[in-house]
């Protein structure tokens, strides 16, 4: 029978000899133990030497990077010190690779049961429950190579007792969440319908409403265009609009701030521009004198309306400028049409 044994570089110079390279030996398998001939049947085989062609190579064994040297002439000793070499190899990567399971399994042994469980909640359909990605692939493995009775134990009290209740009690609160959301979603779909009809039945009352002031004070030509279906409704929400707020036509709007009011600007290709100016309005928590005469006099004047005094406020960060403008909101209800106009103060 025949095996390769390869001589390295290192080998040879450090034995004196020049005679490096893959060398064919004839041996007896008699000649070696049993456990060398079961070491040898693992090696790795010649695919590059033509002579020999699929012959097991005793300095390695097959895709376990368990490799040996040390020898430097290819005789049945050094075989034998190659596979024994191997053997002891391997047996380390053994004790290895117990030592890693046992800390392994004492390490997850260790842990509660909630911590090796994975109750996942998927985006659709009931709760799933498994082992924990890493007991999966660590625990359970490890455990069933030692045949660890105790971690199989564990393994299957889990499995049989812990898991099944823990998934119950997940389809309990499933089943309950279930049902919340589909109360919710009733929920919301009756009052969207409960609004969608309210708004339908205010729009009929505006349009009531809107009938009747053209009937009572529509001129000849608001009356025809009525009867005929081309009189738009703006034109006498408009109408009733100015009526509401007719008491206070003296009084002056208010002028919205503008980005020129707040930026100092700057010249570009395009002539002026400005920065980026925030605005905002809130209801004033503060009134000067005269902003409170102001406020004071619109609710005499208009003594149904809701009347509100807010500061608008305009920032520039570019400019480190903010201005501030009084405004009042004057909000009245005709009917069903509720009417608001913000109006500003008497310079």
């Amino acid at each position: 029978m025949k095996t390769i044994i390869q001589i390295n570089k290192t080998d040879a110079l450090k034995a004196g000899l020049d005679n490096q390279g893959d060398y064919a030996l004839d041996f007896d398998p008699a000649e070696v133990t049993q456990e060398q001939r079961d070491e040898l049947a693992s090696s790795d085989t010649t695919s590059y030497n033509h002579q020999h062609p699929h012959t097991w190579i005793a300095n390695r064994a097959i895709n376990n990077n368990i490799h040996a040297g040390g020898v430097a002439v290819p005789d049945l000793a050094a075989l034998r010190t190659l596979l024994d070499a191997r053997i002891a190899r391997r047996a380390g990567l053994v004790a290895e690779a117990k030592a890693a399971d046992e800390k392994t399994v004492t390490k997850y042994m260790a842990r509660a049961d909630e911590d090796l469980i994975d109750l996942n909640y998927p985006l659709v359909g009931a709760p799933e429950i498994n082992y924990k990605y890493r007991a999966r692939e660590d625990f359970l493995p490890a455990a069933e190579r030692l045949q660890d009775a105790a971690a199989l134990a564990r393994i299957e009290h889990l499995k049989t007792e812990v898991m099944p209740a823990m998934l119950a009690g997940a389809h309990v609160e499933w089943e309950a969440e279930q049902k919340r959301i589909a109360e919710v979603r009733a929920r919301n779909k009756r009052e969207a319908a409960e609004k969608k009809a309210a708004e339908a039945a205010k729009l009929r009352r505006q349009a009531d409403q809107i009938s009747a002031w053209v009937a009572a004070r529509g001129t000849n030509n608001q009356l025809e265009r009525q009867a005929a279906g081309l009189l738009p409704a703006d034109e006498i929400v408009a109408l009733i609009r100015a009526e509401a707020f007719l008491a206070l036509d003296g009084w002056p709007r208010y002028l919205k701030l503008r980005a020129s009011d707040v930026c100092e600007g700057y010249e570009d290709y395009d002539g002026t521009s400005y920065h980026d100016v925030d605005f905002d309005a809130d209801d004033a928590e503060t009134l000067d004198a005269d902003q409170f005469d102001a406020l004071r006099d619109l609710r005499t004047l208009a003594p149904n309306a809701d009347v509100t005094a807010r500061i608008h406020t305009g920032e520039c960060e570019e400019c480190s400028k903010t201005v501030t403008r009084i405004g009042y909101m004057v909000r009245i209800t005709v009917g069903d049409f509720d009417l608001s106009r913000e109006y500003g103060i008497f310079e």
